[in-house]
């Protein structure tokens, strides 16, 4: 977020209890506008824009708050309803507000995997103040991970709950003067950090063994951030993400490489260089078969001296708080080898002092195909 737009996000907040003031902008509709909304998606892959997104208007003197959802490809005034399938609860005939200068914000509306905290309250009571607004990734009971019985997965850290692997999501914030005929066009941009994981897998030729799908579990992951501050907390790091690790194409089959692919709100590292549970480990459950019989091989890797460089989270602008460090929206994590067997699996050669899986002896499970 730019400094500027810092500032009247601070303005808006400062005038949260400001005295209220009808002002009227329209004759046909003195109280309120329609209004029309587009975006700007700029280079964001079709698969990676949301279907819809939530619409958050705070005026910002004489405060009036408003929250809509919308489809991504915006709305235009057109006389019927907004789509009651894009809403919790029936809107109202158009999207209208009253004029006057806001806070405009765009973001995620993910039905089943994000939510809106505080929205209706927000909507009722215009002395709450915008930055109570937060999204949210919703707890998931099992990760959905293709190829494995998650309903038995082994959660070796169960302090942690596991968060929906929501993809990208997408938000902006931005200042708008809203009078009759305004047209607002949003350019939302990631406030998610896609990270990767990349390693390999040494096999013994001899061996006949066959990796057959590779489950990536990380912890320490954010599952909230401010709307309008983009801050996030530490004390919401306690959550797990789940996802797939895929062999890359030019794999070589004896020494095949695999890469996984997450995003994330925020990931702390751990405080604790010798813990394997917490924030900042990564899990690999790995697939292997030899013939008729399958197992499952378990291990684990604090990144701390991975994550703590690369700096992830950093200090908020206003120095008040924490942030997803802004300047990171792309980073590629090299996590070392593994040497596997159908009854074995190992540290690789290569890996050196600071990247030193550990095996979990019971993660191991025969399966009869």
């Amino acid at each position: 977020m730019s400094r500027g737009m810092g500032k009247w996000i601070a303005a808006a907040l400062l005038c949260s209890a400001c005295t209220e003031v009808e002002l009227c902008y329209n004759a046909e509709h003195p109280h309120t506008l329609p209004l029309s909304i587009g975006f700007n998606w700029g280079e964001a892959a079709v698969e990676e824009k949301p279907d819809s997104m939530y619409m958050v208007f705070s005026r910002i003197i004489n405060t009036r708050h408003y929250v809509y959802g919308v489809s991504s490809e915006g709305w235009e005034e057109e006389g019927e309803a907004v789509p009651e399938a894009l809403s919790e609860e029936p809107q109202e005939e158009s999207m209208r507000v009253e004029g006057g200068d806001y806070i405009v914000i765009a973001v995620n509306k993910n039905h089943e995997q994000v939510e809106l905290l505080e929205a209706d309250d927000f909507q009722a009571d215009n002395s709450i103040r915008l930055d109570s607004l937060r999204l949210q990734v919703k707890d998931i009971k099992t990760p959905d991970l293709p190829g494995f019985d998650t309903q038995k997965w082994n959660n070796l850290n169960p302090a942690y709950t596991y968060i929906a692997n929501t993809g990208k999501l997408f938000s902006s914030v931005e200042r708008w003067g809203i009078a009759a005929g305004t047209s607002i066009w949003m350019s939302p941009q990631p406030v998610t950090q896609h990270l990767t994981f990349r390693f390999s897998l040494n096999l013994e030729e001899e061996t006949d063994v066959t990796v057959d799908r590779v489950a990536c579990e990380l912890s320490g992951v954010v599952n909230r951030i401010s709307l309008s501050t983009g801050k996030i907390s530490e004390d919401d790091n306690r959550h797990s993400i789940c996802f797939m690790a895929e062999k890359t194409e030019d794999s070589e089959d004896l020494s095949p490489v695999y890469e996984g692919s997450v995003d994330v709100l925020g990931l702390f590292p751990n405080k604790s260089q010798a813990s394997i549970y917490g924030a900042g480990i990564i899990q690999l459950s790995i697939a292997v078969s030899k013939g008729k019989e399958s197992r499952i091989h378990t291990v684990r890797l604090n990144l701390i001296n991975l994550l703590t460089p690369a700096n992830l989270v950093v200090p908020a602008e206003d120095m008040d708080g924490l942030v997803a460090n802004p300047a990171i929206r792309e980073k590629t994590f090299d996590i070392g080898q593994l040497e596997v067997d159908f009854d074995h699996i190992m540290n690789g050669e290569g890996n050196g002092g600071t990247l030193q899986w550990v095996v979990i002896e019971n993660g191991g499970t025969d399966i009869e195909i």
